[in-house]
């Protein structure tokens, strides 16, 4: 399921949820998947939020990857991780991950960060 940021006048509410490549599989051909243990995260303008995915894979390479997508559907990639790397990408955004989990960090909360997002888990080859 998708990290879902809605936001009011004044704060910004997350609701936590996940998806592998977006598209509802919790499992990739029985050798990975994504999980969400966060429940529903509420936060206020200007502050910072990090949402959290952890995985499994008997692979030891793999990507992770980070997408919003907005109100009017439109689908941003935000971030592409092989294995334990960080990675920054605007000013407000970065991410970490290791063997085990992947998180999406972002800073000073804004209502235009209103939107799904999604943790995705892909097996390289």
């Amino acid at each position: 399921m998708p990290f879902c940021i809605r936001a009011g006048i004044y704060r910004a509410v997350c609701r936590i949820c996940h998806s592998v490549l977006g598209l509802g599989f919790t499992e990739l051909s029985g050798q990975g998947s994504v999980t969400q243990t966060q429940g529903k995260l509420e936060k206020l303008v200007g502050q910072t939020v990090t949402l959290k995915c952890t995985f499994s894979t008997g692979n030891q390479y793999y990507y992770l990857f980070w997408y919003r997508q907005q109100r009017s559907g439109a689908m941003d990639f935000l971030f592409r991780i092989f294995q334990n790397n960080t990675k920054k990408n605007v000013k407000r955004f970065s991410s970490q991950a290791n063997d085990s989990s992947t998180v999406l960090n972002i800073t000073a909360l804004k209502l235009a960060d209103t939107a799904v997002y999604l943790c995705a888990l892909r097996l390289a080859q």
